[in-house]
């Protein structure tokens, strides 16, 4: 018995015919030709598809054209001899062809149609020979069975499998420009599965919830993609840092922002909704207001008690977005990447630049923002470049929409805001060094010039966690806003020493000058009554003295004189002060 070596079969029309050996391949592997997209699995003989008709162009499109008028000669009762001949002569394209060349387009021509016609050698490439639909399956399992293997090692697989099954095996170029073409959807699905093709490639129908600013604010976590320094008490360290906003749905317009170098919690919230709602130290900064509809995700920062009784007392409706549906609130992550672009990325530390472990971040440790600095930068590039530029949706500013669109609700008044909000913590006493407080082995000694008044006095704290440069400070018995205190001996204190000694010196003048005022007074009425005792018992002696006023005083006349106009003039300086 002659052994039958396996090889390639021509097909008519010169090219590689899988036949019964891809075929066999195919059922060996169990490789139906119905998977994942018709076209990527179709029959070979896809690759002979006709093109659209406007599709061919120049020289292919003058012979089909030419093919087909010699069809309809001879279709007109011409033979096909002389149909070639009468049109010979006005086409050179025909002047090497025979009468059975025409007698064969004929008969093609009746059983395929316009596919006849057309010239296969022009569409008819290596890859076209050798990426077969199995050779394309063969991809396609690799391709989703390793989502981390690059072109390059999915080629030499596919060579392999190839090589095993005795059939042509492609080249890279082949396989990297096959996977290349596929729909951006199969990408989505190898990365993530069929849940990132639900986050980002489900179709869904955008529907305008909003008609004015302040209708409905959608707020987010993230992490940004960049280092900043935080002093541990001995020396810098980078951290993380997590960038909490608000965006407003309607005008796209940021009411507010909060950088935490930890990962935010409900706290972190209700101080991103105080700074969204309050107005800004920043005069051009004009957003502010409480918004009807909160946009937030299932997050359990969001779920706390103390947002959700925050929120009611603000006449705030929460609605929560699906959990794993980022997509929902696309506006907010859009602008996040727009930040990352447009601000973070020109900024020392970013983690494209610098690394993103830790280890290389100590390398650039003296480069680093800080966390206020950063906070600075952001706010610079909310308020001088995003808010000022034209949106590319709203074909408006952001900062001269929400002035033309607002519907403007602010709370009662920012005490009322701040005991929603902020934390509260047990009663402290005002000494002479002001407010010690202490939380998470952060704080120190706070102060303000209004504590000079209290000293000794019992007082309650307001604070944020995140930001411990001030607390603010409440009256314990009538829970009254006294004043907001400042944590000294920092680099960035409000409040220096010199500050201190000029109040303390002011106020004490102040104490001297006050009680010697009162003091004055009280000596001086003490010399009033003094001199009106006098006079009285005086004027009682004179009234109880008989007519012999010597005999009774033992005086001489010149003496009871002298003594009658003292009682005088006592009695008209007594009335004088009346």
């Amino acid at each position: 018995m002659t052994s039958k070596k396996r090889g390639r079969r021509l097909a008519p029309h010169g090219g590689y015919n899988p036949g019964s050996v891809d075929r066999t391949a195919l059922d060996a592997m169990e490789l139906l030709p119905n998977g994942i997209s018709p076209d990527i699995f179709a029959n070979e003989d896809m690759v002979r598809a006709v093109p659209r008709a406007d599709a061919l162009k120049g020289k292919q499109l003058e012979e089909v054209a030419v093919k087909y008028r010699l069809v309809c000669l001879v279709a007109n009762g011409r033979s096909p001899r002389q149909a070639l001949e009468h049109l010979r002569s006005e086409h050179p394209v025909l002047e090497k062809r025979t009468e059975r060349w025409a007698q064969k387009l004929i008969q093609n021509y009746k059983k395929h149609g316009v596919v006849a016609l057309l010239d296969h050698r022009r569409n008819r490439t290596n890859e076209a020979r050798v990426l077969t639909s199995v050779v394309k399956k063969i991809a396609l399992c690799w391709f989703f069975a390793r989502p981390a293997a690059c072109y390059s090692l999915i080629a030499k697989t596919v060579a392999i499998e190839c090589s095993k099954r005795d059939i042509p095996s492609p080249s890279y170029s082949a396989i990297k420009k096959y996977l290349g073409s596929l729909p951006e959807y199969f990408h989505l699905i190898r990365k993530g599965g069929i849940k990132a093709w639900d986050k980002k490639g489900k179709p869904v129908v955008r529907i305008n919830i909003t008609s004015y600013a302040n209708q409905r604010w959608q707020i987010d976590h993230s992490r940004l993609d960049i280092w900043v320094r935080v002093w541990d008490g001995e020396k810098w360290v980078p951290s993380q840092v997590w960038l909490s906003l608000v965006l407003d749905a309607h005008t796209r317009a940021i009411p507010g922002f909060v950088l935490s170098t930890k990962y935010p919690d409900a706290w972190t919230v209700a101080l991103l909704m105080r700074h969204a709602i309050l107005p800004k130290e920043n005069l051009e900064w004009k957003v502010r207001g409480i918004p009807e509809v909160v946009q937030p995700d299932n997050g359990r920062d969001f779920r706390s008690h103390a947002v959700e009784v925050s929120f009611a007392y603000l006449k705030i409706r929460l609605e929560f977005d699906p959990p794993y549906y980022p997509n929902m609130k696309g506006k907010i992550e859009r602008f996040f990447l727009t930040l990352d672009r447009g601000c973070l990325r020109v900024l020392p530390g970013h983690m494209d630049a610098t690394g993103r472990s830790e280890t290389s971040a100590m390398y650039h440790i003296l480069t680093l923002l800080t966390r206020q600095q950063l906070n600075r930068e952001i706010e610079k590039y909310i308020v001088d470049e995003y808010h000022q530029r034209t949106h590319s949706e709203t074909g408006r500013k952001p900062a001269e929409y929400w002035e033309q669109a607002v519907r403007l609700r602010m709370p009662e008044s920012v005490d009322a805001l701040n005991r929603m909000l902020l934390k509260f913590e047990e009663t402290r006493k005002v000494n002479n060094v002001g407010v010690s407080f202490m939380y998470k082995e952060r704080g120190g000694d706070y102060w303000a010039p209004a504590l000079v008044e209290l000293l000794g006095s019992d007082v309650q704290i307001r604070f944020n966690p995140e930001d411990l440069q001030s607390i603010l400070l409440y009256d314990k018995f009538t829970e009254e806003y006294i004043c907001e205190a400042w944590l000294m001996g920092q680099p960035n204190s409000k409040y220096t020493h010199e500050d201190v000694k000029a109040v303390r010196n002011q106020f004490r003048a102040g104490l001297v000058d006050r009680f010697d005022g009162y003091a004055k007074e009280v000596q001086e009425k003490d010399r009033r009554a003094a001199q009106k005792a006098e006079w009285e018992e005086a004027k009682r002696l004179v009234e109880e003295s008989s007519d012999d006023v010597s005999t009774v005083a033992g005086l001489d006349e010149a003496e009871m004189d002298a003594v009658n106009d003292f009682l005088d003039r006592l009695e008209r300086e007594a009335r004088d002060e009346d």
